[in-house]
């Protein structure tokens, strides 16, 4: 099926997938770090020699992670295909905040991410087939203060999940989530921030932006929203 819209370069945009059927991607914490990992590796504009082909692919234990493997092979100054603002792992799906930085480099980015994950997890539990539902979703972001808006939505979303019982008080401290890097608490990331920081006094004040008016009501209204209506409550239009 043809997108709605286009995917173009300087846009930015909302994409989200999750599992088919509704199912669970990640077995384990080792599950999440390793799309993490794969999140970094290919926002990177790089070719895959052989020797890497297989460390992405491969189940085997291994002590060089993906972000170690770019950094060795390519250096940080190879050219991006994405740049990373927000980023969340849930037990039956993601979020992503990308910014198009080459034509075509959400797309490529993409594909690398779905095969290369499903590789890994195929092969961990022996099974086979597609993990996520179809193709990627996406949706323009339009204005700054959508922008703002959706980054807080997903980095409110942890509290959505049945599969949580993480409080809005311990929300900062979410590992699979880009917060804790907007507040400074880990010591390197991968999200270009100042796009969303830039419309805020400081990391506490965009803190504070963030976790204002969380409740049990809101939180109740927030797991009624599908990953198909995640942009129902802008009013925007242009989906894909």
């Amino acid at each position: 099926m043809a997108r709605k819209i286009p995917i173009y370069t300087e846009g930015v945009f909302h994409i989200f997938n999750r599992g088919v059927d509704k199912r669970s991607i990640f077995g384990g914490d080792r599950d999440r770090q390793r799309l993490f990992e794969t999140i970094s590796y290919y926002r990177f504009e790089q070719p895959i020699r052989l020797a890497q082909s297989i460390a992405l692919n491969s189940n085997k234990p291994s002590t060089t992670t993906l972000n170690e493997l770019s950094s060795l092979e390519h250096g940080r100054k190879k050219r991006k295909l994405v740049e990373v603002i927000n980023y969340c792992l849930m037990p039956n799906h993601f979020h992503l905040i990308l910014k198009q930085l080459v034509d075509g480099g959400i797309t490529e980015f993409m594909h690398r991410l779905g095969t290369s994950y499903t590789n890994f997890f195929n092969t961990k539990y022996q099974r086979s087939g597609s993990l996520f539902q179809g193709t990627f979703k996406a949706v323009l972001v339009e204005t700054e203060e959508q922008l703002a808006h959706l980054s807080r939505y997903i980095h409110i979303n942890p509290l959505k999940s049945s599969h949580s019982n993480l409080s809005p008080k311990l929300l900062s401290s979410y590992r699979w989530s880009s917060f804790p890097e907007y507040l400074g608490k880990v010591k390197s990331g991968i999200c270009d921030k100042d796009i969303i920081l830039n419309l805020f006094k400081n990391p506490r004040d965009y803190e504070s932006f963030v976790l204002a008016k969380i409740n049990e009501d809101e939180t109740e209204k927030v797991k009624g929203l599908d990953l198909d209506d995640d942009f129902g409550w802008y009013d925007n239009p242009q989906r894909a």
